[in-house]
This record gives structure tokens, C-alpha cells and sequence, in this order.
């Protein structure tokens, strides 16, 4: 069954959500998928992945600030979302938060795999620590 039948008729789970948002931005819709996504994080406000979804078509329309707020909802409720962590350290960067993108590009080098396999191992717990404690003198 398709997506769009399967929205339509009043299936409202997270992968429908998704893929049918999905479906729109890639057919040029990017403001109906917006308005798919709101419905959905304000049915799923616990879902990391709505808000980043939500959060990278933001970016791609070019609103900065709201794809901002969006991704560290999906960060604060996932502290391992890559994408969430990737696409706040370009947002950051667009806003000229200097400091907010250096930390959260070096969140995204320690979660993406290919960073791990590049760095000589996972970071330690000592190391973590310090990146999660870094977190609390963010730029708001």
C-alpha cells in the first residue's frame, strides 16, 4: 500500500510519519513535510528521530535557528543521534556559534563510524565525561 493512502486513512505510526514526509520532500514538498512532522512530534514528542527529520528540512530550507531548537530536542532525548549532532554543528556554524559547532563536531567524530574507525578507539569514559560536562557551557 502506498504511503500517502496509508496517511491519509488515518494511520499515524512513526514509520508512516516518516516515510511519508520523506515522500514529500523528496517530491519538492517540503513545507507539507513540515507540517506532517509537526503533527507527528506533537503525537510523539519522545521521538528523536521526528525532530530530526524535522530539524534537517529545516536546515535544507535554510532556517537555521528552527532546525537549531528542533535538533537539540532530538539530542537531548538521543545523546547518540548522529544526524541529530551533525546537522546541529552545521547549524551551529551557519549562526556563527563558533564554539557550540567545535563541540558538536566533535560529538558527531566520536559517534559516526567512520570517525571511530579513524581515531585510535572509542573515546574512555573519562573522555566522554569531559564532552558531556563541555555541553553545560554551550552558548544558548
Amino acid at each position: 500500500m502506498d504511503v500517502e493512502k496509508k496517511y491519509s486513512e488515518g494511520d499515524r505510526s512513526i514509520k508512516v510519519i516518516v516515510d511519508y514526509a520523506v515522500d514529500l520532500k523528496n517530491k519538492g514538498k517540503s513545507h507539507e513535510a513540515v507540517e506532517v512532522l509537526h503533527q507527528g512530534v506533537e503525537r510523539y514528542p519522545e521521538s528523536s528521530l521526528l525532530y530530526t527529520l524535522l530539524g534537517k528540512i529545516y536546515v535544507e530550507i535554510g532556517d537555521h535557528e528552527k532546525a537549531l531548537n528542533l535538533l537539540k530536542r532530538a539530542y537531548e532525548l538521543d545523546k547518540f543521534n548522529y544526524q541529530a549532532v551533525e546537522n546541529l554543528a552545521l547549524c551551529a556554524e551557519k549562526l556563527g556559534l563558533v564554539r557550540n559547532a567545535q563541540y558538536y563536531n566533535r560529538v558527531a567524530f566520536y559517534l559516526n563510524p567512520e570517525g571511530k574507525r579513524q581515531s585510535e578507539g572509542l573515546p574512555g569514559v573519562e573522555e566522554l565525561k569531559h564532552i558531556v560536562n563541555e555541553e553545560k557551557d554551550l552558548i544558548e
